[in-house]
């Protein structure tokens, strides 16, 4: 049987070395175990274009100028805003130079006109400017005020056909007892007259029906007049001058 020899690492000096052991270190970590400097990339600053290298130093660093590519671009761009500036114009020295003309038929409010010119020339508008706004708020205005007519005129409408519907067959008979009581309080009342008639609340079902009823009591003699501001008659004592006297039981014979 052969012997079996165990070679001595110490002995021999063709000894085959063990293999390496497996790199566990995770990334970005050095060997020593330190953390691993990441990579930085340094960005250069973007180069001046050539033409600004001879502006003085507050200048050279606008960022405004930077976006020009040479004084040709920024000539073109001055002449261009120029050019809107004039055709606006510029603010007056002061306020009270404002021209503020009103729409025909608008009656001026001088504090709110004060105010507005003092509210434009601190936002720096120019005449023209002013004219624009006031252009502006007078074509708004009255398209309100034709969207508000169109709104009325409906109502109108609307009540014409309500009361129409309620009286029915007796329409024009009502409707000449109701212009009877209305004619009385245009002589006894023309203020009241002229607020209902102006703000169209003398169409209102409710105020026709009303007048139609005061209407039917004058006809029964059940009402003096409007000018008796519609008292029922009370007869009674009177005084020298025909006033009624009023006597309480506290009064005695008095």
């Amino acid at each position: 049987m052969a012997d079996l020899v165990f070679n001595d690492p110490q002995a021999t000096g063709n000894q085959t070395p063990p293999p390496a052991a497996p790199d566990n270190t995770p990334p970005g970590k050095a060997e020593s175990g330190a953390d691993a400097v990441p990579s930085q990339t340094t960005t250069e600053p973007a180069a001046l274009p050539a033409w600004l290298e001879s502006l003085p130093p507050e200048l050279k660093s606008n960022e405004a100028l930077k976006a020009y590519a040479d004084p040709s671009a920024l000539a073109k761009d001055f002449l261009d805003i120029r050019q809107k500036y004039e055709a606006v114009g510029k603010p007056p020295e002061n306020p009270d130079q404002y021209d503020v003309k009103l729409p025909e038929g608008m009656t001026p409010n001088p504090s709110a006109i004060s105010a507005f010119k003092a509210m434009a020339h601190k936002a720096g508008f120019s005449q023209a400017q002013v004219e624009a706004v006031l252009a502006f708020n007078a074509e708004s205005g009255q398209a309100m005020l034709k969207e508000e007519q169109a709104k009325r005129d409906e109502w109108l409408k609307t009540a014409d056909e309500a009361i129409r519907k309620q009286w029915g067959a007796d329409y024009e008979r009502n409707n000449a007892v109701e212009e009877k009581a209305k004619t009385a309080m245009a002589q006894a009342e023309p203020g009241l007259h002229e607020y209902l008639t102006k703000h169209g609340l003398d169409k209102d079902p409710a105020i026709r029906r009303f007048f139609h009823l005061i209407g039917t009591h004058f006809s029964e003699g059940t009402l003096i007049s409007f000018g008796e501001r519609m008292r029922p008659p009370v007869k009674g004592p009177t005084d020298e001058a025909g006033r009624l006297r009023i006597k309480y039981a506290s009064m005695g014979d008095k």
